[in-house]
């Protein structure tokens, strides 16, 4: 069996490669091996210096995240690295493309570092909950000081080369062909008598008490509700106050215990579910995704310059189209100035604007869209003019397009049969801001073609979205599952609860916003409009939906109107009671015969908005509207505020019980109208077996392969 990683020697020089695409993840394999080699050399007198190098796009790129959590298979990096870093002759460890967490640890083993001029260092272990464990929390303090230590591992994100050489990461920044630099800084070194640099012999200064409140309090802002940064700074401290050898151990209980954490289970099922999402049944590379070069977006509002926005930063040319030149002047306008916001806050220099406006340009005309690859219409929700779009971009468009509808809710079956092409129209749902949100539900028709679901898939990676697939329903995904969630926010409030009470208890939760912040937010007019596109979609329950149109009534729509379920001071976006509101909506709860309370608890607001979204995502799996329950927690964390640690709404059920959830809703359909809390037969099914969805699907995904 070939081996992962090589040796070669020339000139007393051993390079050792590593081999394992594609990203050279640090898989048990190439453990085994960089051990054999360092055993290998370090009895080898005719060696007098070592390089380390990665062949292919990029350094190591981490660890196999699919070894956590079980059994790991020896030996541990951490002894690995151990004995690299005893070698008796100098090693070089040449970086390039992205090197993380694992890899970055190795590189800390060997005794000088170069990195190619692209290259990226980082620790994102952060982000999976879980605190770097080859020695990593020892030896970066001991090289480039414990504040920017604590700094990488808190923030999560990788720096550049330049950066990392100002930190004292890396020695040297080269160009050209790694390797050549590589053995020509080792024979640089040899020729001027430098030997063995290990950093474990370095010392680290202490960061004070008040700096590491600093770094807490900011991490925690960053990182809110997870325990990781806490575990890091613990790690971190070690390094200055405790011995080298008494620090590892620290560091390997801490990193060890780490993976057994709720939060790092959570995280690391998203990370799999994230790159499980694009594995759609039936499509094939034989479904090869169409050329996008140039795109077309009806309507220049909110939206669709969000859009537009999203497809110009990847490249891709975009051509805006409205009613009149006036509507289109305010939306390019609106582009421009969140492009300029944008450098202010220095993430963009003004060349950037200038060269993305370039690529947006407006016209008031059908016919600019003849050359177009793709469209997406951007319109209100009104099924009658958006069939009269898709008809005339039906007449407009060349063979081949792809017609896209944004629409949050309605039936894109419908929309398909307004064209003489259903095979080649599909839903692309933004997310708003849409050059922001990370989410893209890609929504598939009962005859969008294969090769038409594999392009979107593409354009999701190349405007650096998270793509889900979803069949056409009510709300797709996302809303179909915000309905019950919302429902129950605004029963809620008309039996007594304030929406702060309500708000403040999905917050405590771990969501980014409460539901009727976000009412406020988005529009309280868009809510009702959804409803009057949807009147079918409704309840026996005279409560259900009732708080929006009350406050619709009144004209308080929100943060726009300065009024909604909150008061707002003009420009700011701080929440005030809005006592008007409330008293309106207690007179409303009268008028329905709703009995007021004053003891809707946390818990309660938890159970019944998390409980009914969670039944309502078990019917969705059931109906194959989405393929996994891990496609359901991608949409809920990438695009509703989920908190990432806790995994998404169906891995949150998953560890609670089915059985609890199941519970709940059965207390609730007992209390409340029965209809709107029918279990869903998935889940009855799932609880009653002991089971979980994870394990429906796993064994689902087994019977089909």
């Amino acid at each position: 069996m070939s081996t992962p990683v090589s040796i070669q020697i020339e000139d007393g020089i051993a390079v050792i490669t590593i081999d394992s695409p594609p990203v050279n993840a640090i898989s048990a394999a190439i453990r085994r091996g960089l051990l054999a080699a360092s055993e290998q050399l370090a009895t080898d007198t005719s060696v007098k210096g070592v390089v380390l190098l990665c062949a292919g796009r990029t350094f190591m790129a981490g660890a196999d995240i699919s070894e956590f959590g079980g059994f790991m298979p020896p030996p541990e990096l951490r002894n690995v690295l151990t004995v690299f870093e005893s070698l008796p002759q100098p090693i070089v460890v040449a970086l390039h493309g992205t090197a993380l967490g694992g890899g970055v640890e190795v590189a800390l083993a060997g005794h000088y570092r170069i990195a190619d001029k692209g290259a990226k260092l980082g620790f994102p272990e952060v982000t999976l909950g879980i605190v770097p464990g080859a020695v990593g929390t020892q030896r970066l303090p001991r090289l480039i000081g414990a504040e920017n230590a604590l700094k990488m591992f808190l923030d999560g994100k990788a720096v550049g080369a330049e950066e990392a050489k100002a930190l004292g990461l890396i020695d040297e920044v080269v160009e050209g062909d790694l390797r050549t630099a590589a053995v020509d800084y080792t024979k640089k070194l040899l020729a001027a008598g430098k030997g063995p640099r290990r950093v474990r012999d370095l010392q680290v200064a202490p960061l004070s008490e008040e700096r590491i409140s600093e770094l807490r309090a900011q991490a925690r802002k960053q990182h809110k509700g997870v325990i990781t940064p806490e575990l890091d700074i613990l790690a971190v401290r070690a390094s200055w106050e405790l011995p080298f050898e008494q620090g590892l151990a620290l560091e390997r209980a801490i990193s060890d215990g780490s993976l057994a954490t709720p939060e790092s289970k959570a995280m690391r099922h998203l990370f799999f579910a994230e790159r499980e999402v694009a594995e759609v049944p039936g499509i094939s590379k034989a479904d090869a995704p169409r050329d996008v070069k140039r795109i077309g977006i009806i309507g220049s509002g909110t939206m669709g310059g969000g859009i537009a926005m999203a497809f110009a930063n990847a490249g891709i040319h975009a051509t805006l189209i409205d009613i009149d030149q006036a509507a289109l002047e305010r939306g390019l306008a609106t582009v421009r100035k969140n492009y300029d916001a944008s450098v202010k806050r220095g993430r963009m220099t003004a060349a950037d604007v200038e060269q993305r406006m370039s690529l947006i340009v407006g016209s008031t005309s059908y016919d600019s869209l003849k050359d177009a690859d793709l469209v997406i219409e951007a319109v209100f929700e009104d099924m009658g003019l958006k069939k009269k779009i898709f008809a005339e971009l039906d007449r407009v468009c060349k063979p081949g397009a792809i017609l896209a509808t944004n629409t949050s809710t309605l039936d894109i079956n419908l929309i398909a049969a307004a064209t003489k092409r259903p095979q080649d129209v599909l839903g692309l749902h933004f997310f708003s801001p849409a050059n922001v949100m990370r989410l893209l539900e890609i929504v598939r028709t009962d005859t969008t073609a294969n090769d038409v679901v594999a392009t979107a898939f593409a354009l999701a990676k190349k405007i650096r979205k998270i793509g889900v697939l979803s069949k056409v329903c009510f709300g797709f995904i996302g809303n179909r599952m915000m309905d019950p969630y919302a429902r129950e926010a605004q029963r809620m409030v008309l039996e007594g609860a304030t929406p702060a009470q309500v708000d403040s208890a999905l917050e405590g939760f771990g969501m980014a916003m409460g539901i009727l912040a976000v009412f406020d937010m988005a529009g309280v007019d868009v809510g009702v409009k959804v409803r009057a596109a949807n009147p079918d979609k409704g309840s026996p329950d005279p409560t259900f939906y009732r708080a929006d149109q009350v406050l619709y009534g009144q004209g308080w729509l929100g943060q726009k109107s300065g009024k909604g379920y909150y008061k707002y001071e003009a420009g700011s976006r701080e929440r005030h009671p809005h006592e008007e509101a409330l008293k309106l909506l207690a007179e409303e709860a009268q008028k329905l015969g709703v009995a007021r309370r004053s003891d809707i608890s946390a818990q309660e607001v938890l159970e019944r908005c998390i409980y009914s979204m969670i039944n309502e995502g078990a019917r969705i799996l059931e109906e194959g509207v989405a393929l996994r329950p891990g496609d359901i927690d991608v949409v809920y964390t990438s695009g509703y505020g989920f908190a990432r640690w806790r995994g998404g709404p169906m891995f949150y059920a998953d560890q609670i019980g089915l059985d609890t959830v199941l519970a709940g809703i059965q207390k609730y359909g007992k209390r409340f109208n029965a209809v709107d809390w029918t279990p869903a037969p998935l889940l009855v099914k799932l609880a009653a077996e002991g089971s979980s969805f994870t394990a429906w699907a796993a064994a689902r995904a087994k019977s089909a392969s």
